[in-house]
């Protein structure tokens, strides 16, 4: 009988360690596995970057050849019509180019002076974007010359406060970044926003231009209250009933959504 109890005893911590063991197994597995997903996200986030590196790259590129071309259009354009010669041509070329920046720099100067008032008058809540379009040529969006900032969480920290350490990113993809990163935070607030990082980078750059004071604001609020006008900010929430809570007057909200094309 002694001898069929040990037996007994015997299989069942037998029977436990193989149990012990399975569980350690599956433990080890589970660790891999969550090791091999961490892997496989930073794999992506890299792919994702190179994305965005290549796409800026190509989007400059073919902003400068759609530029040479206008010009090189509008230069054949004059010569045909007036039987000049070419110094006389690009001359026109160039005045036509003055007048274009001329128009751009005052309608930025009146959206701007527009916005900053609301600023002033109400909360980030109650701030209409006008509808402003940019030159036909080149890239003129606000970007001065200003010492370069090395730590972008320490600027995404800062503009928690206030955006003035905006300009401070002086090329194009940091700004993109920002804005990606304040549209996956509020992604997770439930929040989503579906138009490109750089439809934003370009309308905020030009609300800059003309009135610096715009950045008093957290970041955040001004990218909240660009997607609203741009109906394009969802929440769930009836956009209508959003832009109205910002365009408090009738005209200016049936102007905007005429600009949007609604």
């Amino acid at each position: 009988m002694a001898q069929a109890g040990a037996a007994i005893e015997q299989r069942q911590r037998a029977m436990q360690h193989q149990q012990q063991e399975a569980i350690r197994r599956q433990q080890q597995q589970i660790i891999q596995q969550q090791q091999a997903a961490y892997q496989q996200a930073v794999v992506q986030r890299q792919i994702q970057q190179q994305t965005m590196q290549q796409a800026l790259q190509q989007r400059a590129v073919a902003q400068q050849r759609a530029y040479n071309q206008a010009v090189q259009e509008k230069v054949q354009e004059v010569y045909q019509q007036r039987q000049t010669n070419m110094q006389s041509v690009q001359q026109r070329v160039a005045e036509q180019l003055r007048a274009q920046q001329q128009a751009y720099n005052q309608a930025m100067q009146q959206a701007g002076v527009l916005m900053s008032q609301q600023f002033q008058q109400s909360n980030p809540s109650q701030i209409s974007i006008p509808a402003v379009q940019g030159a036909a040529y080149g890239d003129l969006f606000y970007e001065p010359p200003v010492a370069e900032v090395v730590n972008i969480t320490d600027v995404w920290q800062q503009m928690e406060a206030n955006s003035h350490a905006w300009p401070l990113m002086i090329d194009m993809e940091p700004k993109i970044i920002t804005v990606q990163h304040t549209i996956d935070k509020l992604r997770t607030e439930g929040i989503s926003i579906q138009k490109p990082p750089t439809h934003y980078v370009q309308l905020i750059d030009s609300m800059a231009f003309q009135n610096p004071s715009l950045l008093d604001q957290p970041f955040e609020d001004i990218l909240k209250v660009v997607a609203i006008i741009e109906y394009d900010f969802n929440n769930g929430q009836d956009k209508d009933a959003l832009a109205r809570q910002i365009l408090k007057d009738d005209k200016a909200f049936w102007d905007n959504k005429k600009r949007l094309g609604f």
